[in-house]
């Protein structure tokens, strides 16, 4: 048997992650295995989306942090620690990245993109397009793959990008969705059909169905669309009786 750990003994790591998106909870999920394989550890967990904070208990004496870095002011602060970290994507907060001295958890963008445009190809699909957020370096990431990937088989694509990745974060997320609908519903509305479309996530995916739906092309025969992060609960909230499958003509 291993022996009990003295308490001051026992690691005590934050964790820092968006747990109300499935790929937090993932993150969350494997490192409670490592845990139980390898620690324990003392986790201290602030559930919630990516407005984190560092734990203030006096009673916190940290030895590690977790965390998906979403704003220079956490960028700092986590520097400021001194302490041992891991980052989820590290490759969005420059700084971090430059100093080099940091673990990181990175998904592999490239290879995602790839398998996108593949399965829609094996599909048989002939028109092609990528919808992401302009201001992440993963989205970047997944659809010059995409695209790259659909090139070397002579295939083009349309892109389209969504201004930000954290709209809906916002307290005028209504204005923004109002401002970026109409535009994606051009761009959906002007693509030859039938039409892959590859969602660099599964929110934008729900946002480009949503689309879809209030503009009357059908799911898979007009749009079919494909996302990543298995989302299943949130794409099924915009499922509707308006998404008939009916056999082209």
């Amino acid at each position: 048997m291993r022996p009990i750990q003295n308490r001051a003994q026992v690691p005590q790591v934050a964790l820092l992650l968006e747990t109300s998106t499935e790929y937090g909870r993932g993150l969350l999920r494997g490192i409670l295995r490592f845990s139980r394989l390898h620690g324990p550890w003392s986790l201290c967990v602030a559930p919630g989306h990516f407005d984190q904070a560092l734990p203030k208990a006096r009673s916190w004496k940290g030895t590690g942090i977790i965390a998906r870095i979403c704003s220079r002011r956490m960028e700092a602060r986590i520097g400021a620690t001194g302490l041992p970290f891991v980052a989820s994507s590290l490759f969005e907060s420059s700084a971090l990245l430059q100093a080099g001295r940091y673990g990181e958890i990175r998904t592999n963008s490239v290879e995602i993109g790839r398998m996108g445009a593949l399965h829609l190809l094996d599909a048989g699909l002939h028109h092609f397009a990528f919808c992401g957020f302009g201001t992440c370096n993963w989205s970047a990431a997944r659809e010059t793959s995409f695209c790259e990937t659909l090139k070397a088989r002579s295939r083009t694509c349309s892109t389209h990008h969504i201004t930000s990745a954290n709209w809906r974060q916002r307290h005028d997320w209504i204005k923004r969705w109002e401002r970026e609908r109409p535009i994606m519903a051009s761009w959906l509305k002007s693509l030859p059909k039938p039409v892959g479309v590859m969602a660099c996530n599964d929110a934008c995916g729900r946002d480009v169905l949503q689309v879809c739906a209030s503009e009357g092309l059908r799911i898979p025969d007009d749009v079919a669309v494909i996302g990543v992060d298995n989302e299943r609960d949130v794409v099924r909230t915009v499922q509707s009786a308006s998404f008939q499958h009916r056999p082209r003509s």
